[in-house]
C-alpha cells in the first residue's frame, strides 16, 4: 500500500469522538536531512536505515511530549509512516517526500508552510537530534533520523481517533 492509499484508508476508517475543534492531520514520514551552508536536502531512509521498534517508541512518546500541550498527537501507521494531528493548525500544501527525494528543500519550506508549520518542522528536527537513539546510530556509522516530513495534510471540522500502527512481528 502507498502513501496515498494508506492516508485514504485511514480517513476512510476514522471514528469520530469528538466535534468540538477544528483539527489538521498530516502524514509525518521520518527522513534524513543533509543541512548545508545555504541548503537543506533530504535523504530517505533505506532499509538498512529504517527504525526499529525501540526507536519508534521512543520517537513516539517524545514528539507526544512535544505535541500534547498543544492538543496535538502523533502516532505510528506503519513502521515507516506516521501521523499528526493538530487543533486548529493551518493546512500544509507539500508533497510527499519522494517528490523531494536528494533535493533542495528549503525553497519548498518557506513557499508552501504556513510559519507553525515551519516551526514545527524545527521544533521535530531539533528533538530527534537528542534522542539516544540517534547518538547510537550516530556512533554505529548509521544513518540518524533527523526529523519527519510533513505533507499530505486536510483540514476537517472533527477530531478523529486514530488506530495507530501496532507491532506485527
Amino acid at each position: 500500500m502507498n502513501g496515498y492509499e494508506s492516508t485514504l484508508s485511514l480517513i476512510m476508517n476514522m471514528e469520530l469522538f469528538s466535534a468540538n475543534t477544528p483539527t489538521t492531520s498530516v502524514r509525518a514520514d521520518p527522513v534524513h536531512f543533509m543541512v548545508g551552508m545555504r541548503d537543506v536536502v533530504m535523504q530517505p531512509l533505506d532499509s538498512a536505515s529504517q527504525m526499529d521498534e525501540a526507536e519508534r517508541e521512543m520517537a513516539r512518546a517524545a514528539v507526544n511530549e512535544l505535541l500534547g500541550p498543544q492538543g496535538g498527537e502523533f502516532c505510528w501507521l506503519t513502521d515507516a509512516a506516521g501521523w499528526i494531528t493538530l487543533p486548529e493548525a493551518e493546512p500544509i500544501s507539500t508533497a510527499p517526500p519522494s517528490v523531494y527525494w536528494n533535493s533542495e528543500i528549503g525553497d519548498e519550506l518557506r513557499q508552501s508552510c504556513h510559519k507553525n508549520w515551519s516551526r514545527l518542522f524545527t521544533e521535530l528536527q531539533m528533538l530527534m537530534f537528542d534522542l539516544e537513539f540517534n547518538r547510537v546510530r550516530e556512533q554505529e556509522g548509521r544513518i540518524t533520523v533527523s526529523g519527519f516530513w510533513l505533507w499530505g495534510g486536510f483540514q476537517h471540522a472533527k477530531h478523529y481517533e486514530v488506530e495507530c500502527f501496532a507491532n506485527t512481528s
